[in-house]
């Protein structure tokens, strides 16, 4: 990591550059509710360097595209910042896997969970999000820009 690149620059940078694999994809509606599970797979070696910078990418993207449900309108901006800070917040270290999780921010309905583990393996599960999931592996398979969505700021800012 260089000393004057910004922390969310050094973790986008991290995410886009790492070759992934998809594995699997699932799609369940329960009680006509959505949830999605995807596993991707990247090299062992790789999990070090990029594990942060991707789970901070899907995390960010999670809530930039995160809307209000129920009470929490009352929260709610329009315009809000996910930080560096609000990703570290959601983060553990469980069962030898590094873990991001996190339900509602701000009053943004993310209901987002990243795990990685150290063979590289990468579940991302959400609930409620439709299959918003698949969106976000393909602005990390490089199908899409996410350089162009992030500074588009169409649904929020970063900091």
């Amino acid at each position: 990591m260089h000393q004057d690149t910004p922390l969310i620059q050094e973790y986008i940078n991290q995410a886009i550059t790492t070759e992934y694999k998809l594995v699997d994809s699932r799609l369940n509606h329960i009680a006509d509710i959505p949830s999605q599970e995807i596993t991707i797979q990247i090299d062992e070696d790789e999990v070090e360097t990029s594990a942060f910078g991707i789970m901070y990418s899907i995390s960010l993207l999670s809530f930039l595209q995160g809307r209000p449900a129920g009470v929490s309108v009352v929260d709610y901006q329009e315009q809000d910042v996910w930080s560096v800070e609000d990703f570290h917040r959601h983060l553990s270290f469980r069962h030898g896997n590094l873990k991001f999780d996190a339900d509602y921010v701000r009053g943004r309905l993310i209901k987002t969970v990243v795990e990685i583990s150290k063979d590289g393996t990468i579940l991302i599960k959400t609930r409620n999000r439709a299959d918003l999931a698949t969106q976000w592996l393909e602005y990390l398979l490089g199908k899409r820009s996410m350089l162009d969505f992030i500074s588009g700021k169409a649904l929020g800012t970063v900091q």
